[in-house]
């Protein structure tokens, strides 16, 4: 593929990324975990758009930023994700100054390095548009793999949170949390793919790519499947004990969950012919 159809896909993803975080945003006064998918995903946009960027420009400052750009999109994409899984583990949880700071260093330590000419090679060395059909060769530096192991560390902390409560979890929560770890998956995965065909210095960032799946995936989640539209405050302990049925249905008067006792009365509801509530 050529570079111009790697620039038009990688604005595709930023386009994604951009429309999923205002939608996350939105949301943020009922859950925490809104905040964290808007991060991620504006760590997604500024990844995509200077894939775009890099692939559609021969400028010699656009690609001497592009090491920059990538450490703080990907910055805010790990640190996004630490803080979607806390906010939908616990819904009461917020963010210290002490951990926002912490999260912070590694980011920031490393756009530095890429921005600064001394020490943008300990990044990327040589670094190109790397697309398909370019010549150009991108070595990544040590501290590119610093930056992984680190990276990796922070996301296997999130994914072994969102596991833990997902095989605790029920009904819609569970249904969430699973879409959840379904997208996370196929980032990674992206991820991955990506580091291991670079290895040899050629080859496209195909993770921005993975990530627009990523988005579409959690941009169905918001808008069909009642993600974030109801905060799971001790439902185990309070509302699935309740002898009474507890029914809960969305703006648009669509069920979105019910405890044990209302899934009784919607069976025997249906049994009576009333049909689907």
């Amino acid at each position: 593929m050529t570079p111009e159809g790697w620039a038009v896909l990688f604005a595709g993803a930023a386009v994604i990324g951009v429309v999923t975080a205002v939608l996350a945003w939105r949301r943020r006064e009922r859950t925490p975990a809104a905040t964290g998918l808007a991060v991620t995903m504006c760590g997604v946009a500024l990844w995509s758009a200077s894939s775009a960027l890099v692939n559609s420009s021969g400028s010699d400052l656009v690609h001497d930023a592009y090491p920059a750009l990538l450490m703080a999109a990907v910055g805010l994409a790990v640190a996004g994700t630490y803080a979607l899984a806390r906010g939908v583990v616990d819904p009461s949880w917020r963010p210290r100054p002490r951990l926002v700071g912490l999260l912070a260093v590694e980011p920031v330590v490393m756009v530095v390095l890429g921005a600064l000419p001394a020490t943008r090679d300990l990044v990327l060395d040589g670094h190109g548009a790397g697309g398909m059909g370019v010549d150009q060769q991108a070595t990544l530096g040590p501290a590119f793999g610093v930056h992984t192991l680190y990276s990796y560390a922070v996301i296997g902390v999130s994914y072994v949170l969102l596991a833990r409560r997902w095989r605790t979890a029920v009904g819609l929560f569970r249904r969430q949390l699973g879409v959840l770890l379904l997208s996370a998956v196929v980032a990674t995965v992206g991820n991955v793919i990506t580091i291991v065909q670079q290895l040899d210095g050629h080859g496209a960032d195909l993770a921005p790519l993975f990530f627009l799946v990523t988005g579409l995936v959690d941009c169905w989640a918001v808008l069909r499947l009642g993600f974030l539209r109801l905060v799971p405050v001790a439902r185990e302990q309070v509302v699935d004990t309740v002898p009474d049925a507890v029914l809960v249905v969305d703006p648009a008067d669509v069920l979105i969950d019910l405890n044990p006792a209302g899934r009784r009365l919607v069976a025997l509801l249906r049994r009576a012919g009333w049909g689907r509530p």
